[in-house]
């Protein structure tokens, strides 16, 4: 499926290798120890049960037909240790996700809906060609919910993991604290993270994989279609916490078609302030991002959008950015840098569309630069080098909507719309997401638990979003720390589509 654009902009084909995982958020298609991010080891587990089996969550589905019950084994909120993991006997989660003997390659484990709270690990052992999946029930929403426990939300190890579907946070409300422990970390061999909605933990997601060592440890790992919002935690000298904290050294990471917005810190920080990690190896395609900085309340906001760079002497390399969409509040805020202290190797920027200041630092071997539309600030290049873009240093006149559809789920998409014409509501082609006769729903993705904006039956016609009074979500713990002037208001929106058959 290509990617389809309602201002013109070109079709390409998904640049991810996509497995045949076809799923709907509302209906089916068919011991290890860290220290780092507030500490976590094999003994972490979940405890306690807050609801029965149910939908639960912060994304509701749209009411579809009743699914059939998929085939896999089956966790529950209500679930027990001495469960079968059957749909009418399912285990607690901690027995269906920590290595049970009868999970075996190319199993689903499925999480009724709920919260689960606590703190987790997953350790399955799948194979490239039969990964173990982990994931919410067909129509339902699992949360894991850490409470203010000092671990990890959810620790991966082992081996071709998928975890998708699945809202990962810490509902705790003290946030001026010495550490917030992380939502995700991950270690193993061809992990993938899918769809999943990350936000109020302190660090959104950290990979360790940034020595020669370490890159042992997750060689691989693929990050798509997640949205990460309100991570972070305050102290005395600043605002702390970024939704992607990662180093590589070998192979590659690739982050696509994720939301970040309203970290306390960076949105990705793909950096190392030492001489023992690396940064190199990057693939970021289609990612949107803006406002980072903006969660965290009286303190000096709005940091970098996306951050890749490395604060010693070792080069940041192998970096790809590709369709990626950013937005800051005026040319001169800041969206995009590339490097920070070390001298540079080489970057590709192909066909992005960023709204902000893009920062060349201190020096790159090899810049490729083709088809990006820059409206504000460039530092440290000269763009009469790199003539093959289109340099603006004032606001285009004509709207740029995006339309991209999920390469792992049907009828699921994002919406990027840059509403330069000042309307108060854009009229937008969904087709290529939908099919004829989909039951669907809009939100705003500043705010996932608010009523949908747009829903319906798709009938083919356009569909007509608002721009104005736009839901967004406060942080937990701080209801009035993003203040209405640190929104984008109408001047710019992302949209999450999501459908399913009647």
């Amino acid at each position: 499926m290509g990617y389809h654009s309602v201002m013109g902009w070109r079709l390409v084909q998904p640049l991810l290798a996509i497995g045949a995982l076809l799923a709907l958020l509302a209906c089916s298609d068919d011991s290890e120890t860290w220290t780092g991010g507030g500490g976590a080891s094999s003994s972490s587990s979940g405890t306690g049960a807050s609801s029965a089996s149910g939908t639960g969550g912060t994304i509701q589905p749209p009411t579809c037909s009743e699914p059939e019950p998929p085939v896999g084994w089956f966790a529950a909120p209500d679930g027990t240790a001495e469960g079968d993991g059957s749909i009418a006997n399912p285990w607690d989660i901690v027995t269906a996700i920590y290595d049970p003997p009868e999970v075996e390659p190319g199993d689903t484990v499925w999480l009724r809906g709920g919260t689960y709270p606590g703190t987790f690990v997953i350790k399955q052992d799948g194979t490239a060609e039969a990964p173990i999946t982990v994931r919410s029930y067909p129509g339902e929403w699992a949360v894991l919910d850490s409470q203010g426990a000092a671990e990890v939300v959810l620790q991966i190890y082992r081996t071709f993991t998928i975890v998708r579907d699945l809202e990962i946070t810490n509902s705790d409300p003290e946030r001026f604290v010495e550490k917030r422990a992380t939502g995700l970390y991950v270690e193993g061999e061809g992990h993938k993270l899918v769809n999943l909605v990350v936000h109020d933990v302190g660090s959104g997601i950290i990979v360790n994989s940034g020595t020669p060592t370490e890159a042992e440890l997750a060689p691989h790992l693929e990050l798509y279609g997640s949205i990460f919002y309100n991570n972070g935690w305050l102290n005395t000298d600043r605002a702390h916490g970024h939704h992607i904290y990662v180093q590589n050294y070998e192979d590659e990471k690739i982050f696509a078609d994720n939301v970040l917005f309203n970290a306390f810190g960076w949105g990705f920080h793909l950096y190392s302030d030492n001489d023992s990690r690396y940064v190199e190896g990057f693939d970021l395609t289609g990612n949107i991002f803006f406002q980072n900085g903006a969660g965290a309340p009286d303190i000096s906001k709005l940091y970098d959008n996306c951050l890749i760079g490395h604060n010693g002497t070792f080069p940041v390399k192998r970096v790809a950015l590709r369709e990626n969409y950013g937005w800051a509040a005026g040319p001169g805020e800041r969206d995009l840098r590339l490097g920070w202290v070390a001298p540079n190797q080489d970057v590709m920027l192909q066909d992005n569309y960023f709204v902000g200041q893009t920062i060349f630092q201190p020096s790159w071997t090899s810049i490729t630069m083709t088809g990006n539309m820059l409206y504000g600030e460039v530092e440290g290049i000269d763009p009469a080098a790199y003539p093959d873009n289109s340099y603006r240093d004032g606001p285009p006149t004509e709207n740029h909507i995006v339309v991209r559809p999920n390469a792992y789920q049907p009828l699921r998409g994002h919406v990027i719309v840059y509403n330069w014409e000042d309307l108060d509501e854009v009229a937008v082609d969904l087709s290529g997401v939908l099919d004829l006769g989909t039951i669907f729903e809009v939100r705003h993705v500043m705010d996932l638990s608010a009523a949908p904006v747009a829903s319906g039956t798709y009938e083919g016609d356009l569909v007509t979003l608002p721009m104005t009074d736009l839901p967004v979500v406060q942080p937990v713990g701080e209801p009035t720390a993003i203040h209405p002037s640190e929104t984008p208001g109408k001047a710019f929106a992302t949209f999450l589509v999501t459908g399913c058959a009647p």
